[in-house]
């Protein structure tokens, strides 16, 4: 396996926070799928949940070399979690996408206070 890339991504909760009490789920589903929209619903602190989400896609985006463009949307990500409690990520297996598919991808999710922080690396099999 060779490295694809790596980012990093730092989210401020409180800018999420402004973002969330302004939009409400509006902006919940722009930025999470429907399996991530049922973790969503089941949290109490729902712009840290956010927060961690959206640096993680962002992350895995800078890792993939395309960012947020070209029609790639944070919800083309899905975040989850394994049965240890390990931060998984899947892409959506769209079409325009299937030059990443292939990709293993690893991420680190962090949160402290007033941030968010996720890295991600992208092995090419």
């Amino acid at each position: 396996m060779n490295i694809f890339g790596i980012g990093v991504d730092i989210v401020d909760l409180d800018r999420i926070k402004k973002i969330y009490s302004k939009y409400g789920d509006k902006f919940a589903y722009k930025i999470l799928n429907e399996n991530e929209i049922k973790g969503f619903n089941s949290v109490k602190n729902k712009s840290s949940f956010l927060a961690k989400r959206f640096a993680a896609k962002e992350a895995i985006g800078k890792a993939l070399g395309i960012g947020i463009l070209n029609g790639f949307l944070l919800k083309n990500i899905s975040i989850y979690h394994d049965e240890l409690g390990k931060p998984m990520a899947r892409l959506s297996s769209r079409k325009d996408f299937d030059l990443y598919l292939d990709k293993e991808i690893h991420i680190s999710i962090s949160d402290e206070k007033k941030f968010a922080v996720a890295n991600a690396l992208i092995l090419s099999k």
